[in-house]
This record gives structure tokens, sequence and C-alpha cells, in this order.
């Protein structure tokens, strides 16, 4: 979710250090005066030491000077080639800092230390394949670099490779054993691995030695959050959800809402997602499920703001895309969310979601043939996306294809054993099939999955009530009436139906 390892520490800035030239003293049997190698010698000595002097002035501009020449005297002095490289790497030039590090292996091919530099080149720029192969040449030749390791597993964890991060880690701790950034990195790829238990007793070791740790701290929330024990989560992230980093402190506060949202607390949630958005409102995730927050308050038009803002964010973000879609939808302005989700498929013209909700535009349109033909689509390029196997058997049922509804449901149920839509969907076919039995197993799961279901209440009444069960028909009537809005239409029916059977003899 919302989490992003920071994996690149400690590049290699030790090797920003005084090294003291060894001047070659030549005994002559004549007047003794400096020769010009010495001469040489020392004037290298000077510049080498003014450079690592700006170094640690931070006067970057002043010490690339210095090296340079260095480099200038003597082209094959390979510590002034891996500072320039160090310098590059802090100012963010790559290319350059990749072209020194390269001199540096061509001079001294056992070098280790510009093997991992080059390594978090690659790893920077996304190409972990490269960047991993590089950490692994540099612990092959220094097998007691612990920070070659760290990176290597740090590398397989972005590559979501839990098993490999776990045993390259374990090679780092080997080294050092107390060292909390490897604790945590191993503690990630258990939790990556699901092994929460042990994730969550390395996470506690490391706050023990540092109360203030945020990776510790913040892996923990996000460990209770995956475990839904939501109250727990709140407790990690509300101790560093004032960090001054605002990037940081946007995902603390974006989890902090997702956690009130499911703990029902709606005023919370809310501001949590606001203080994410001030501290990163370029945050896209954030705008998203903000907008599905509202939504799912029933304001429209907010969250029709909010997904406007993450798909100008990122144009390719398919759900916000859908989500800004549906809100066209609800608001039967069917041109607009047809003209989102067609512009969305000018750019990935392979994307399910966006046909599964464009087969829904149409549908609102009664535009059935090319409603078809867009969840066709949809299931063609994911066949095992349930919500679109639900719509087709929506459309099907419309057009009294039942048969056809039937499978399509049993489809959405089998990619989702949890779509209380398709089960309810499904049971009121049964019911007016007069398969009386089928209707009422399946209604019960969808009551069993979510007890304020009111339609599948309604229907298991029915169900209930055409097997002769009128006690049982009576009692879910009665649920309906508890669950739903007052004024609620359904209510009414209930109410017309309870009055319907007590009326009989």
């Amino acid at each position: 979710m919302m989490y992003e390892y920071n994996f690149l520490k400690h590049f290699n800035s030790q090797t920003l250090i005084l090294v003291i030239l060894s001047c070659l003293l030549f005994l002559f049997s004549t007047v003794g005066r400096l020769g010009a190698q010495e001469r040489q010698s020392s004037t290298l000595d000077e510049y080498f030491k003014l450079g690592v002097e700006y170094v640690q002035s931070a006067k970057f501009e002043d010490a690339e000077k210095m090296f340079k020449k260095v480099i200038e005297f003597d082209p094959f002095y390979v510590d002034a080639y891996n500072n320039l490289g160090n310098i590059y790497m802090l100012r963010n030039n790559f290319e350059l800092a990749l072209e020194q590090y390269t001199k540096v292996i061509n001079l001294a091919p056992a070098n280790d230390s510009a093997y991992s530099n080059i390594g978090l080149i690659y790893m920077k720029s996304g190409s972990l394949s490269k960047a991993i192969e590089m950490f692994q040449k540099a612990s092959e030749l220094n097998p007691k670099s612990s920070e070659a390791f760290y990176n290597t597993a740090s590398c397989y964890l972005l590559f979501n490779s839990a098993a490999n991060a776990e045993t390259a880690i374990k090679k780092a701790l080997e080294i050092k054993p107390d060292d909390p950034d490897f604790k945590t990195v191993l503690a990630k790829s258990y939790s990556m691995a699901k092994k929460y238990a042990e994730a969550r007793r390395i996470f506690e070791e490391v706050i023990g030695a540092d109360s203030s740790n945020f990776d510790a701290l913040n892996e923990l929330g996000l460990i209770c959050l995956y475990q839904k024990d939501y109250k727990k989560a709140v407790e990690y992230f509300d101790k560093i959800k004032g960090n001054k980093n605002l990037e940081r402190s946007s995902k603390v506060f974006y989890n902090l809402a997702l956690c009130h949202e499911r703990l029902k607390n709606i005023s919370q949630a809310r501001d949590s997602y606001i203080e994410s958005i001030k501290r990163n409102p370029n945050y896209a995730a954030v705008r998203n499920d903000y907008g599905s927050f509202l939504f799912s308050q029933n304001k429209v038009e907010e969250a029709q703001f909010q997904f406007k803002e993450a798909v100008t964010i990122d144009s390719t973000y398919v759900n916000a895309a859908v989500n800004l879609a549906k809100t066209y939808y609800i608001q039967q302005r069917f041109d607009e969310a047809a003209s989102v989700l067609t512009l969305f498929l000018s750019k990935r013209p392979k994307e399910a979601l966006i046909y599964d909700q464009l087969g829904l535009v149409y549908y609102g349109r009664k535009e059935y043939e090319k409603a078809k033909t867009a969840f066709d689509l949809a299931i063609e390029y994911e066949p095992t996306l349930a919500s679109a196997h639900y719509n087709l058997g929506v459309l099907y049922d419309e057009v009294q294809k039942y048969d056809n509804a039937i499978s399509e449901y049993k489809l959405a149920l089998l990619f989702d054993k949890e779509h209380i839509l398709a089960m309810n969907n499904l049971g009121f076919l049964y019911l007016n099939l007069r398969k009386f039995s089928e209707a009422i197993d399946i209604l019960k799961k969808a009551i069993a999955i979510n007890a304020q279901f009111s339609w599948a209440h309604y229907n298991l009444a029915l169900s209930y009530y055409n097997s002769g069960r009128r006690n049982d028909a009576l009692r879910h009537l009665e649920i309906v009436i508890e669950c739903e809005p007052k004024g609620s239409e359904l209510i009414e029916a209930a109410q017309k139906a309870i009055s319907a059977i007590k009326g009989q003899k």
C-alpha cells in the first residue's frame, strides 16, 4: 500500500577520506634537492588534501576542481576518480558518476566500493537487476561488505522477492548483528512473506533500542493494517505523523485515514485524508481513496473533484479513471463518463476495468449490444474479473436470458467468493424460477457475509414464504424494516408482505 521503501543509505562516502600519499624519496649521491617526481608527488598530495577538505566543508565545486587537477597530473590516480564519482552522486548526476566509477574499475578491478556505487546508480534509476549484479560483485570482492549485502536485500524487496531479501540481509547481519537498519530490512522481508509474528518481533526490538524509529513504527502500523487490527495501527501511526519529511508524513496520514475509515471514525478519516493531501498534493492514491471515501458519504461532486485530480496527476491511473466515470454514471451523465473511459483506452487499449465500466455506461443508455461487447472485452483481457461477469449477468437478466445470467453470476462467485450482489441476484433468479431451495441456500450465504443486506433478507423472506415457512419469512421481513432507512420503498414492500402473510388464515 502506501509506504515506499527507502534503502539508499550509506553510499560509500567513506571513500571521501584523506589519503596520505607515500612520497618516494630518492637518495642522490649529489647535492640533496627535490627532483621533478618528488615535486609532482608533493603537488598531488596537496591537491588531494585540499579536495578532501572542500568535501568536508560541502564545497563540492572546489573539491571537483582539485580532484580533476590530481587526475591531470596522474591519470591513474584511482581515489581521485572515486571521489569525483561520489561528488556527482551527491548532485544526482548519475551519468557522470557512472563514468568515474567505471574508470575506477578499469584501473582497479578489485575495487568493491566502485561496484557498490554503480549498483546504487542502477538502483536509483530503477534498473534493479543490474543493481543486484553490481552489489553481488562487490560482496564477492569483499565478503565483509555488509553494505553490499544490505543493498542487495533492498533491491530484492523492491522486486517483491522476500526469500532472496531475507537471505541477503542475514549475511549483512552476520557482519553487523546490531545494525537497526539491517534488522528493519529483515523484518520487512518477513512482513512481505506474511510472516507477521517474526516481523513484529524484530520491529519491536528495533523500537526498544530507538523508540522514534520511523521505519519500524510505520511498518508495525502497516502490519496491523493488513491484519485488520486498526486500533493498534492507529497507535503506531500516531507516533510518527509529525515527521518533518512532508512526503513521509503524507503517507502516514494516508494510512491513518484508511484505519479511521475502517473503524468508521468518519471525521478522523476525513481530517487525515485532508492532512495527507495538504502535505503532498500530488499523491494520486490519496486523492483516489479520499474520493472513494467521499463517494461513500454520498458527496458525489466532491468525490468527482478528487478523482479528477488523481487522473490529472497520473493519467494512467485505472482505478481513478473508473471512479471518475462512476460519478458521471451515477448522475446519468453518460456522455461524460464515456468520454473519460474512451480517452483512457486511447492510451491503454487493453484495460479490463475500463471496458467493464464502459459496458455499464452503454447499459445505462440501454445500448445492450454495445454493453455486451464491452463486457466481453473486459473478460477477454481479464478472465477472472468478477465484476465484469456480474455485470454481464445483470445484462442477460435484463434481456431475459436467464441461463446465461446464472452462468455469469456463478463465474462472478467463482472469482470472488464474497460477491454478495451476485449472490442476491442469483437467489432472486432462483426464486423467480421457483427453485426455492437453491434460492434459500445462496441468500443465506449473502446474509452471513453482511447481516445488514436488506435485499437479501427480503428475497430470502419471499423464498421462505413460497416454501411454506411463514414464520421464517416474517422474521426476515422484520429485519428488512430494522435495517432500511426510514422512507425506503423496500420497507413499504416488507410491511405490505407482512400484512398479507398475517392476514391469511
